[in-house]
């Protein structure tokens, strides 16, 4: 019997170069017991927890092979709920990162994840039309609630009245009850899409967005079993493009919402004794502006005193961020500061904060930008060594060392964009080839470019060396 020659199977070691997926949403995360710092976001197949105050990663909750759709924070703390494309809900253990249970009844991505107020259950939706009830106690499913006709795209818990609130692209928005496990009511007062919706106020007022310029603000109003709701209002947003999605923090008193373009707009629900307040100021400028109208006293029955969503409902300053938003989560503190953690298109997370109280400005706290780049790379090459690995973009060279996975070395692109690249003998140096037909030479350990040569006339597609060097 002859020799046989073994073939070793190639298997990925790791990912790197990835801050955040685009296609991931992101929650604020309390670690320790310090909260308004860490933002988990989904990265291909892991959830990341960036500390924004370092620009670190503060941990990694290890995937498998498929990636992360949703993510969901309990609000005790201690688990979090990780949804996945192929349908698959697995529920992670903040301490040590263990998988404490797993569902699996969706036959399609998940698209939207919610916990109870006590942590205890979780409802999820999924591009299969269905809206599925957990109890993460017990690890077993409670309810498959079915009648949607699109895809999911928001569920929310009435935790009140023991109530799950769903949204669709069928236009409809449905309340099922969790006892009798049916739909007792759906809202069909939408002509488009559904693509969000969020409870504010306590529960009372459900904000949904579409595919026009205008928000909708329902009020629900609970007469014994029976619920009531009605339409009160529009707030108008000042956004391109439909709704991508409606943000509010765990407290409902703060609303964020973002559309297709790099405008985030925000909006504080008052308390009923600032909207009172706000409702008498309004009343008092009337009368006086009818009274130099009309120069006389304008009776009482004329303005009637009715609280209207312009008393409830305040707008907060805009955020205008460098590129398309993906994702955003808000976390209001006990002193009125508003915090928001950001995703955009380039693979950056932000972190930005505002007092609400005094209706400052937005300022920018923290952005991750170093750990990847900001456009898709378009060369990879190794060392002769191994142990480093340079990629370049339009936006930047970077070198990474292979085994930790880190960026050891960023550089700005002084020309075109890098198509080709390979390192010089001796790993000090590597060449860059660019679409204009330049070619660059680069200091590794400084990350400088030394030498921009004009080589061709045309795109530089590939750069080798020759044999005898």
């Amino acid at each position: 019997m002859g020799l046989t020659k073994q073939y070793l199977r190639y298997a990925p070691s790791g990912t790197f170069n990835i801050i955040a997926s685009p296609d991931c949403n992101s929650t604020h995360v309390a670690l320790n017991g310090i909260s308004g710092r860490y933002v988990a976001v989904g990265a291909c197949e892991h959830v990341v927890i960036w500390d924004m105050r370092l620009g670190e990663k503060a941990q990694v909750i290890p995937g498998e092979k498929t990636m992360v759709s949703q993510i969901a924070a309990s609000p005790t703390g201690n688990h979090m709920a990780v949804g996945y494309v192929d349908g698959n809900i697995n529920v992670f253990e903040l301490s040590n990162n263990e998988i404490v249970c797993v569902f699996a009844g969706h036959k399609s991505a998940v698209t939207c994840l919610q916990y109870d107020e006590q942590g205890h259950r979780i409802v999820s939706g999924s591009k299969d039309t269905e809206v599925i009830l957990w109890d993460v106690v017990s690890e077993t499913g409670v309810a498959r609630f079915s009648g949607h006709k699109g895809a999911i795209t928001s569920v929310l818990f009435i935790n009140g009245r023991n109530c799950v609130v769903s949204s669709s692209k069928d236009t409809f928005v449905k309340f099922w009850d969790v006892e009798t496990k049916h739909c007792f009511k759906t809202l069909g007062g939408h002509q488009m899409e559904v693509w969000s919706a969020v409870l504010l106020k306590e529960e009372r007022y459900l904000v949904t967005g579409t595919m026009d310029q205008e928000l909708r603000v329902w009020k629900l109003v609970w007469t014994d079993k029976l619920l009531q709701c009605h339409q009160v209002g529009t707030l108008v947003r000042g956004g391109k493009g439909r709704v991508v999605s409606l943000v509010t923090d765990l407290g409902q008193s703060c609303l964020a919402c973002f559309g297709t373009d790099s405008l985030l707009e925000l909006f504080s629900f008052c308390s009923d004794d600032e909207a009172k307040t706000r409702m008498t100021k309004r009343i008092k400028k009337q009368r006086k502006k009818k009274q130099t109208e009309n120069s006389e006293e304008p009776t009482v029955s004329e303005i009637p005193e009715v609280l209207t969503l312009s008393d409830e409902v305040r707008r907060l300053s805009s955020v205008k961020l460098s590129a398309k938003i993906k994702s955003a989560t808000l976390l209001l503190g006990v002193t009125g500061e508003l915090r928001l953690g950001v995703t955009l298109s380039t693979n950056t997370v932000e972190l930005h904060s505002l007092d609400i109280t005094e209706g400052n400005e937005v300022k920018c706290l923290k952005q991750i930008t170093h750990p990847g780049h900001q456009r898709e790379p378009r060369c990879v090459v190794m060392s002769s060594d191994n142990l480093a690995v340079l990629s370049a973009s339009v936006d930047s060279i970077k070198l990474w060392n292979r085994s930790s996975q880190s960026c050891l070395r960023t550089g700005a692109v002084p020309c075109g964009r890098p198509i080709s690249a390979c390192f010089a003998p001796g790993d000090r140096h590597a060449l860059v080839g660019c679409a204009d037909g330049s070619l660059l030479l680069v200091d590794v350990a400084a990350a400088t470019i030394l030498e921009q040569v004009p080589a061709h006339s045309t795109n530089c597609a590939a750069i080798g060396l020759t044999p005898d060097m």
